[in-house]
């Protein structure tokens, strides 16, 4: 059978020697383009690996085509370890010095002293019962820190690491389902001081490949970097190391703390809260279950124990506040509720369009990210529309630059719209689903204008414009409940309209389950004669009566429009 060395050292790129066994290569389990794979025969012939940009040996394994036990050597194999590879790297192999065996960890903590001097802290391993398996020492000096371990290895206590390295606090997170791992003692000891189960691997951030992790089994992990690559490189490996169907596993970096500071949760108590422990421990408690909410609430099935568990039920919805009183002050919550679908249902020239461009405009003006898909009007006319809302003019103004006082008022108009960048994004036609589920994957809210016009996917098209819309609002609802916030427009059936309701939509059956909220007018409740010219200068009152609100009080939407003004909503009571 092949050695393990020359098993893995047939499936490595640039391997070169650093010792008399030892070598570096390319780490297969990321794009390496300067050798970062330390690679090692241990006294017992087992391959030792590690990645010095923080791959776990079970990721590097997985790109090699290995398994664990490929790293070992088997009985019959033993005889004959070392001549391949010796054959493999024109290097005969040395057997590396055996660290001494001492006969009590006093005596290994005697000789440190006795070369190092008393070490400034000292951290004590224990396996689950709390037999002591090794220590951790520490001195500081002036080039820094210096870190030497004690452990039982074999038939003796020594100067190193065993084979495969025990967690810091095992012994207190037994029964527990949430489990804190952090980089260093250090840190284990002050988050269990607040009262967090806490562990940690050996050897710093690059070691965790070299940690038995299969002791952890709790179902919740939160994994709290230090803040800097190193940091986040440890995070990135552990979290792989512990991935299993069963459990969460979750990366909390911690608020307030410096960016590549290299700070941890010590810091963090100490200047983010002053050093207060009730409200870092409140603190803590608050983020670290919001940490592993945020990944479960993604879930297609929760329980509804699982759902209490959640702490943001009990909180009041998150919403965006669009910055216009007459419409967030008629919204349950103050504004438009995060992962819902509002539809605004209208015949043409009841200002739909007007409406939510304008809301648009100001939620981005508010900085919030919002896309505005357009089915009909080209992104000129959306910009001269909002424009002329901006500068209070006539799009007819816009259009064509005039000297004076208006020319002053759209000129600074256009520079306040600018200034929005990529805040407020212009899609037109076709409006896709695709496309409105890649706006919403970066946007606060998507605007869709409008709900009919949305080019039916594959699977639907030709089967009816009703079949269409009805697949149509699914995927919507799809989205909303991912977390997607849509403003839709919807239109009106040409007859039976006189009377505004659900039914009165096209595609009204869709609409009313899909919808979160609807609102909807008519000519009559906006304010509109349309066998009148109208007047350039009138203001009419527009009523947009609530059809569908899923939580709170059915209030209707009341505005005034200035129609020689883009139309310009306005507020009723200015």
């Amino acid at each position: 059978m092949t050695d393990p060395i020359d098993l893995v050292s047939s499936k490595l790129r640039r391997l070169t020697p650093t010792g008399d066994r030892s070598w570096k290569a390319c780490c297969p389990a990321h794009e390496d383009k300067n050798p970062s794979l330390s690679v090692s025969v241990g006294d017992d012939g087992r391959v030792l690996l590690n990645c010095f940009a923080g791959c776990g040996v079970e990721a590097v394994l997985a790109a090699l085509g290995l398994e664990l036990s490929d790293l070992y050597v088997t009985p019959a194999e033993d005889a004959r370890r070392g001549t391949l590879a010796s054959q493999a790297f024109h290097k005969p192999p040395r057997d590396e010095p055996t660290p001494r065996a001492f006969v009590s960890l006093d005596d290994v903590r005697a000789a440190y002293v006795g070369s190092l001097g008393e070490p400034s802290a000292s951290w004590t391993y224990r396996d689950p019962a709390g037999e002591v398996l090794g220590v951790v020492f520490r001195w500081e000096t002036p080039n820094g820190k210096t870190i030497r371990p004690a452990f039982r290895v074999g038939d003796g206590w020594r100067q190193t690491y065993p084979p495969v390295r025990p967690l810091y606090g095992l012994e207190r997170i037994a029964g527990e389902d949430r489990v804190f791992v952090v980089e260093g003692e250090k840190a284990a000891e002050r988050l269990h001081a607040l009262g967090f189960p806490a562990v940690t691997s050996a050897g710093g951030s690059k070691a965790a490949g070299r940690a038995d992790w299969s002791t952890l089994t709790a179902s919740e992990v939160i994994v709290i970097p230090d803040a800097d690559d190193a940091g986040e490189a440890y995070a990135e490996a552990v979290t792989d190391l512990l991935a299993a169907p069963s459990r969460d596993v979750v990366i909390l970096r911690l608020p307030g703390l410096r960016p590549r500071s290299g700070d941890d949760v010590v810091e963090w108590i100490a200047e983010v809260h002053d050093g207060d422990e009730d409200a870092a421990s409140q603190a803590f408690q608050a983020i670290g279950a919001e940490a592993v909410w945020s990944v479960r609430r993604r879930q297609p099935v929760l329980t509804i124990a699982e759902v209490l568990d959640d702490p943001a039920w009990r909180r009041p919805p998150e919403v965006i506040r669009t910055g216009v009183a007459w419409y967030d002050d008629v919204q349950p919550f103050g504004g438009i509720e995060r992962g819902t679908l509002t539809v605004l249902a209208a015949p043409p020239r009841c200002f739909k369009t007007a409406l939510m461009l304008n809301l648009g405009w100001h939620l981005a003006q508010n900085g919030y990210r919002v896309h505005y898909l357009a089915g009909e009007m080209t992104r000129p006319a959306l910009v001269r529309r909002i424009v002329a809302m901006a500068a209070e003019v006539s799009p007819a103004v816009v259009a064509e630059p005039r000297v004076g006082r208006v020319a002053e008022r759209v000129a600074a108009a256009v520079a306040r719209v600018h200034d929005l960048g990529d805040r407020l994004v212009l899609g037109r036609a076709p409006i896709t689903l695709g496309g409105i589920a890649k706006a919403a994957e970066t946007a606060d809210i998507v605007f869709v204008d409008y709900l009919q016009l949305i080019q039916p996917d594959p699977d639907h098209a030709g089967s009816g414009r009703v079949d269409e819309l009805d697949a149509a609002m699914r995927s919507l609802l799809a989205l909303t409940q991912q977390g997607a916030t849509v403003v839709a427009a919807a239109a009106l059936n040409r007859v039976g309209r006189d009377t505004v309701s659900l039914g009165s939509i096209r595609g009204s059956s869709a609409i009313e389950y899909g919808a979160t909220t609807v609102y909807g007018t008519n000519e009559l409740l906006a304010g509109i004669d349309p066998t009148a010219d109208g007047s350039p200068s009138k203001r009419v009152s527009v009523k947009y009566a609530c059809l569908k609100q899923r939580e709170g009080e059915p209030r209707p939407l009341r505005f005034d429009v200035a129609l020689q003004l883009g139309p310009l909503p306005l507020d009723p009571s200015a």
